[in-house]
């Protein structure tokens, strides 16, 4: 079969990766809908935990402006999502309709809501409401989860499994899709990443990745975990051109050691930009608020911020809203490897694409 493609003038290259029958399997989440309902507290009625993370970013202000996420149809790639039918912090997601699909790329596993609970604080820092104590980032958007990632192990099936939510997400018509995964090495220890590969260009997963933002999808993903390893670097698809790559700090703003950093091997910044990553308010598998680190939990924050941005301007591309994201944030005037451009500033970026794509100030 490979001989046959590869006669075939348009085919570059080809590689086996699949070891088994490709299935998609659609999660029975009708059930989630009969959730009792959770009255939806007033958006400014208090973040609880989460106000740091949003108060960072600007998105207090944008939310008082009206600017939640509704509208935005928002996938979520991940490697689970433990319980996040079960927590009544999401009814108002739920109840509201908002539930566009729940895919499982891994067949044969538990469900996505018995599995890892990674997606579910991803989650949570978009989509959760708890008054008084939680508000997340986009909480009035509309959400699709995808399971791409399978915990028990690392291997290269896992990126064909993250194209197929790429393109199951584009067929949906989403206009966000944030992936906190990351790829450096696998368990066979052959078929690892190459740091003078990490160009976008290279690997199926982040050349994929390039092509859902050619397409008019506003993607976000983390940049890795590895800071303080000695591979330190990002990981892919986080090369992906286009991408919003995001990065994470403490709150006092300065890179968290384990964030990892560029520059891509075609020398762009990666990451982009940055937000609260250590200490990230979150919620558990249980609906109670804690707290988690990683970039895994600043992309999120990003991508339901950039949400509420699409929201107020739904006619701009995502090369627009990376425009007015990068030129407007902490560091714009002088971004470095570390960092990108620095911290978010999401009130900035409306008053920047108001006055620079609609000639207008408020």
């Amino acid at each position: 079969d490979f001989v046959r493609l590869r006669r075939n003038k348009f085919v570059e290259s080809v590689e086996c990766t699949l070891d088994r029958q490709f299935v998609v399997e659609h999660s029975d989440w009708d059930r989630i809908r009969k959730y009792p309902d959770y009255p939806v507290p007033d958006v400014n009625n208090g973040y609880g935990n989460a106000y740091d993370q949003i108060k960072m970013l600007g998105g207090d202000w944008l939310h008082r402006q009206g600017f939640t996420g509704e509208g935005v149809r928002i996938a979520v790639i991940d490697g689970g999502f433990f319980n996040v039918d079960g927590v009544r912090a999401y009814s108002h997601v739920w109840n509201g309709g908002r539930l566009i699909d729940v895919v499982d790329l891994m067949p044969g596993r538990p469900d996505v809501f018995n599995g890892n609970p990674h997606g579910g604080q991803v989650l949570s820092v978009m989509a959760g409401m708890d008054d008084g104590r939680f508000v997340g980032t986009a909480p009035d958007a509309s959400y699709m989860l995808l399971r791409s990632e399978d915990d028990r192990y690392e291997a290269p099936v896992e990126m064909d499994n993250f194209i197929a939510a790429l393109e199951i997400a584009d067929s949906a018509g989403v206009d966000v899709i944030t992936a906190s995964l990351g790829y450096s090495s696998f368990d066979d220890g052959v078929n690892g990443i190459d740091i003078d590969k990490l160009d976008g260009m290279h690997y199926r997963i982040s050349i994929a990745e390039g092509m859902a933002v050619k397409k008019g999808i506003f993607v976000v993903n983390s940049v890795g975990n590895k800071g303080a390893t000695s591979w330190r670097t990002i990981t892919v698809p986080s090369d992906a051109k286009g991408v919003m790559t995001v990065g994470a700090v403490g709150r006092a703003g300065a890179r968290a050691p384990f964030s990892s950093y560029g520059p891509t091997a075609d020398g762009r910044f990666a990451p982009l930009v940055c937000a609260l990553g250590r200490r990230t308010a979150v919620l558990n598998h249980r609906g109670e608020p804690s707290y988690n680190s990683g970039t895994s939990l600043a992309a999120p924050l990003v991508a339901g911020l950039s949400a509420c941005l699409m929201q107020a301007f739904s006619s701009l591309s995502p090369a627009q809203l990376t425009d007015a994201i990068i030129s407007t944030a902490s560091k714009a005037s002088s971004p470095d490897d570390e960092v990108g451009y620095g911290i978010a500033d999401f009130h900035a970026a409306y008053l920047y694409i108001q006055k620079k794509y609609f000639g207008a100030n408020k």
